[in-house]
């Protein structure tokens, strides 16, 4: 069988050039006409004719930090609605929460895990995404049913599996269930998750009761959460009035650990932001899971690429975007290719 034309390098190049369209017609009319041409449809056979090797996304993580992306730091995991408002027939779209919209909307779920530095001082910290799901409400071929905590778990054991050795994993309320926290202690990791505010807890051995009921110091309150063990409680006011209810299992975590800790569990945030604008992520126009799941992995690879540059240069991942557009307008500029000609 021949090689095919159109490789994972070539759609990465695309997903990182292109501003608006980022479906397969478009990425076909950039190929150049010196080189072969190709078929209107081999960009769409990339996506579709079978799925490609998520452990390219790991072989590359690796590259980007070295092994240091497995001893220290801090995992974060959370998933993200991609939003499909228009997407009656493709697969994998269903209703989820959305953060950003504050509803539930149609969209497809994406859960992912991230490495980055455990401090706040670092000029530059790294964000790497080492690890993905996609929650899918739907049966697979084997007829199972993989909830979002079923892919919770699989995503640390494998990270256990590559040799993940980090200060801490930290994660929100959703994924603070007793089975969770259990198999991180299985796993000898230490967390730092957020609680709902009905979590029952043992204050002073004189009974449960919610957390949303206490009020913690400022270093911190060990108690016992019920079904777990101890656990450390923090407490801390948003700015619209709500308050949060954060606990780790290392019980000598100081007050100013947990808050620069807090503050790093955002750049999953930031990576989520900038994998929807600069990526593309929300925007492949295929219906076939398989079609999504590989347009998925090709763009967590581009976002690789654009934090390894945002490492060596500095540049911002929208500003590294942008140049590429920049650089488009000049070479246009220099070759007249808008000039006027007269007409007879």
């Amino acid at each position: 069988m021949n090689r095919p034309v159109i490789q994972e390098s070539d759609y990465i190049e695309f997903l990182l050039a292109a501003q608006r369209a980022f479906d397969c017609v478009s990425a076909a009319q950039t190929q150049p006409e010196a080189l072969q041409s190709v078929a209107h449809d081999a960009y769409t056979r990339l996506l579709t004719r079978r799925p490609l090797d998520p452990e390219a996304l790991w072989n590359e993580a690796q590259l980007v930090v070295g092994t240091a992306v497995q001893k220290g730091g801090l995992l974060i995991l959370d998933d993200t609605t991609l939003d499909k408002p228009y997407a009656q027939k493709m697969e994998l779209v269903s209703r989820h929460w959305s953060g950003k919209h504050k509803r539930v909307v149609w969209g497809i779920n994406l859960l992912s895990l991230v490495w980055t530095h455990t401090g706040t001082g670092e000029t530059m910290p790294v964000v790497v995404p080492c690890d993905f799901r996609v929650y899918d409400i739907n049966s697979d071929s084997n007829g199972i049913h993989h909830t979002k905590n079923d892919h919770f778990c699989a995503l640390l054991q494998r990270a256990k599996e590559r040799g993940f050795a980090p200060e801490y994993v930290a994660f929100d309320s959703w994924y603070s269930g007793l089975s969770n926290l259990k198999l991180l202690r299985g796993l000898d990791y230490r967390f730092l998750t957020r609680l709902k505010s009905n979590r029952l807890v043992n204050p002073d051995k004189s009974g449960l009761v919610e957390v949303s009921t206490l009020a913690a110091p400022p270093e911190g309150l060990v108690v016992h959460l019920k079904g777990f063990g101890l656990v450390r409680l923090f407490q801390h006011a948003t700015p619209d009035g709500q308050l949060e209810h954060w606990a780790t299992n290392d019980l000598l975590m100081t007050a100013h650990k947990w808050r620069e800790l807090a503050r790093s569990c955002w750049r999953i945030e930031s990576y989520h932001r900038g994998l929807k604008q600069c990526c593309g992520v929300e925007r492949a126009q295929v219906r076939s899971a398989t079609g999504q799941k590989n347009h998925l992995l090709l763009c967590l690879r581009a976002f690789l690429r654009l934090e390894a540059n945002r490492l060596k240069t500095g540049l911002s991942w929208y500003q590294a975007k942008a140049n590429l557009l920049l650089d488009a307008i000049k070479s246009a500029r220099t070759k007249h290719c808008f000039a006027l000609t007269p007409t007879a």
